[in-house]
């Protein structure tokens, strides 16, 4: 069946930036564009542990909502071994100002795109909004896991788990199981899929996508499970490649199809032309030897002669201006059999008059 192909993406880190949290005062600071600014409250306290929680998960929501990592930091004081909460670190991972015209341009031409992450769901969610990849979201709970004894995967997989995972936009808190089983799952379901990662953890996935892209600053272990691997930053190279190789498949299309009109019109014609052409019927009336053959012979160098011009015209081919599809494309031999018997059977038909 004519399935749409599937990318499946995961997130790469593109840019940093820190927060700084001090010793002395206990207070929390967190760089942003513009500079070095306190985030809510400024200080937090320890005298109160259910406060000291509410206000920390308060602000790491507050934080993801607006896709911003965070990561809490403490020590433990001289007099004893407690640890002493001193703030949260930030950390901005945004998309590549690039990313969003590349999956608009994939979208386009039939590759539907899915995002998996590791990242809070909250920061999932945001990324996903930037980049307009939907809003149905989902946490890796809903998600199947590898058998803890055999690590293989679950049976029925595609039947249980396919249209949960054709349904969701992305998916975040995932481990790398996850995503082997995601790529598994959409291959089960017949579509060819396609996988990007830089990281350790997107290895498996990469290895059992139909084509597995590490990108630019991949790790080794990606680069070796991957298919591909590209040199420089951003995911439009993916775009530009699916769009040679669509021209090129509408290309060995178009060759096969020629090759078989040819072939076949050249068999009827001359097949036709032994038998009905006789050239005694053809000697003149003042020769008296009667040399003429009543059949036709033709000559082995002259059979050659005429494939080798033939071929000289499939050369072009190779070069012809094509438009690549808005879909994916697929094999379908039958059709172009029969398009390559009608094509040979009317210029079959415009050769006749010839040996009159």
């Amino acid at each position: 069946s004519n399935h749409a192909v599937d990318t499946v993406s995961s997130t790469a880190p593109t840019s940093l930036s820190g927060g700084v949290a001090t010793n002395g005062t206990n207070a929390l600071l967190s760089s942003h564009a513009d500079g070095v600014t306190a985030t809510s409250g400024g200080v937090y306290s320890d005298s109160n542990n259910a406060a000291l929680i509410a206000a920390i998960e308060k602000d790491i929501k507050s934080l993801g909502e607006r896709g911003i990592r965070t990561l809490a930091v403490a020590k433990t004081s001289n007099e004893s071994s407690e640890w002493i909460f001193l703030g949260l670190l930030t950390f901005l991972d945004p998309p590549r100002p690039d990313t969003l015209q590349t999956i608009k341009d994939a979208r386009q031409y039939g590759v539907a795109v899915k995002m998996i992450t590791g990242d809070h769901l909250l920061i999932a969610k945001e990324t996903c909004r930037r980049l307009e990849l939907g809003s149905h979201i989902m946490a890796s709970d809903v998600l199947p896991s590898l058998d803890g004894n055999t690590r293989q995967k679950p049976p029925n997989l595609s039947r249980d788990y396919g249209n949960l995972i054709l349904e969701a936009d992305g998916f975040a808190e995932v481990f790398p199981e996850h995503k082997y089983l995601i790529v598994e799952c959409l291959r089960e379901m017949g579509y060819k899929t396609g996988m990007t990662g830089d990281g350790v953890n997107d290895a498996p996935a990469l290895k059992r996508a139909d084509v597995g892209v590490a990108v630019q600053g991949s790790t080794d272990a990606a680069r070796a499970a991957a298919d591909i691997v590209l040199t420089e930053p951003g995911l439009a190279t993916i775009v530009h490649g699916i769009l040679i190789a669509r021209c090129i498949f509408i290309r060995i299309r178009n060759f096969i199809t020629y090759r078989i009109a040819a072939t076949l019109q050249l068999l009827l014609f001359f097949f036709v032309a032994i038998f009905a052409f006789r050239p005694s019927e053809y000697e003149p009336e003042d020769q008296d030897d009667h040399s003429w053959p009543n059949f036709f012979h033709m000559p082995v160098i002259m059979l050659m002669l005429i494939t080798l011009l033939n071929d000289g015209t499939l050369i072009a081919i190779g070069y012809d201006n094509v438009e690549p599809p808005s879909t994916p494309t697929v094999w379908n031999l039958r059709v172009v059999f029969v398009i390559g018997v009608v094509l040979a059977g009317v210029a079959f038909l415009l050769s006749l008059p010839f040996l009159k």
